[in-house]
């Protein structure tokens, strides 16, 4: 048994042991427990107020958060049995997908089509919209596209050489960043500026306007993805490091769970 699965197995039994100690039990009312620290001297007592307050949701809101969770809670249990336990992993119980593949036993493409499948089921069945920024993003890119197919024929139509018109490449995908800017981080402002000025530059060196649109395209692909590649190997080694002690823990404590049930 991978060893991802062994530690869910004690995590159950943990839990299930808990439950029948203390809530089936009835020994005590774990559900209304709370920490409360008293301010220190060099502290205000408004954190001693902040601590009082009732941060319970209006009636409202609660029958709103309570509707909502019923229907997702519903539509969860309408999925496929494989469709949930790859929803639940990933959402519910924080795993990567690679850890997913590993606990479904599945190569890392087919859990990650296998959860895209159930998410979008999963969106169909609770009849949300989709999102504004799904909605945009493909067909800038698409209009992207069609532009620059269609530069061909035109070239063709106007009698003009091949690659005549090659600077409105620059433009088109200077345009596509400019919109790219305005919905998801304004750095793309960045990538917009150096591909309208590659357009003129293209335009003074037709020569070698193919080859300057070509670096400045790829460096405008290239520094984002490096930067979303460190960040995401920055959390993967914080997760390495927290999951390795997790492992070291979980592991003393799976030991120790035959011996106190002997003593109970």
């Amino acid at each position: 048994m991978p060893f991802h699965l062994w530690l869910r197995h004690i995590a159950k039994d943990r839990i299930i042991d808990a439950h029948r100690r203390h809530h089936a039990a009835a020994k005590r009312s774990v559900d209304r427990e709370r920490s409360f620290a008293a301010p220190t001297p060099d502290h205000s007592t408004i954190e001693l107020v902040a601590q009082l307050c009732d941060r319970e949701l209006t009636p409202a809101a609660a029958a709103t958060m309570q509707e909502l969770s019923r229907k997702f809670a519903a539509a969860i249990e309408d999925l496929d049995e494989q469709d949930r336990e790859v929803v639940l992993m990933r959402h519910f119980e924080g795993l990567s997908n690679q850890e997913a593949a590993v606990a479904l036993e599945l190569s890392q493409p087919a859990a990650s089509m296998r959860y895209l499948s159930a998410m979008r089921r999963l969106r169909e069945m609770l009849g949300g919209p989709v999102t504004f920024v799904e909605r945009q993003i493909p067909h800038v890119w698409a209009a992207s596209m069609i532009s620059i197919a269609l530069l061909f024929p035109l070239e063709a139509w106007l009698g003009l050489d091949v690659l005549t018109l090659s600077p409105v490449l620059g433009l088109s995908s200077g345009m596509v960043f400019l919109v790219k800017a305005g919905i998801l981080s304004g750095r793309f402002y960045i990538q917009s500026a150096a591909l309208f000025a590659t357009a003129g530059v293209m335009a003074m060196f037709p020569s070698v306007a193919h080859l300057i649109f070509g670096a400045v395209s790829a460096a405008c692909f290239f520094f984002p993805g490096l930067k979303y590649y460190r960040q995401r190997k920055r959390s993967m080694e914080s997760f390495t490091t927290v999951r390795a002690s997790g492992m070291k823990k979980a592991s003393q404590e799976g030991a120790a769970v035959p011996a106190r049930r002997a003593s109970e």
